[in-house]
């Protein structure tokens, strides 16, 4: 029987190999203020009319958007536009940061310079399979 925990640490082992890296940071566009705001309208409109929104989420097909609905609390064109900017995002490399690999112990952690702070956090077991944040 193949231990698919261990081939897939002996993969991660291999691939955060230890040494000095730049790591790209990817992320997506900041949304407008317009755009904000629709998203605000439309949160509310879901709390506010819970029980549409769970009906028309139970009854959308899989990888469908939600179709425009008055309910939503936002004019149509709002609504289409939205949707046209949703579907245009696209995570895109937005930093560069100096990181630093060190194994010890059978254990990875990772030293960022500069931002990513929280990447320090994260500790991978090699021997138990699990990583940690």
């Amino acid at each position: 029987m193949v231990d698919s925990n261990a081939i897939a640490t002996q993969f991660v082992d291999r691939l955060l190999s230890e040494s000095n890296y730049m790591a790209s940071v990817l992320g997506i566009p900041r949304s407008d203020a317009s755009q904000l705001s629709i998203v605000d309208k439309v949160k509310k409109a879901m709390k506010d009319n819970q029980d549409w929104f769970m009906e028309t989420m139970k009854e959308l097909k899989s990888g469908k958007p939600m179709p425009y609905h008055k309910n939503l609390s936002i004019r149509e064109d709002d609504y289409v536009a939205f949707m046209q900017f949703t579907k245009s995002i696209k995570i895109n490399k937005v930093n560069s940061i100096a990181l630093k690999i060190i194994h010890s112990d059978n254990i990875i952690h990772f030293e960022p310079k500069d931002l990513a702070d929280y990447l320090k956090y994260v500790v991978i077991h090699l021997n138990n399979h699990t990583s940690m944040v």
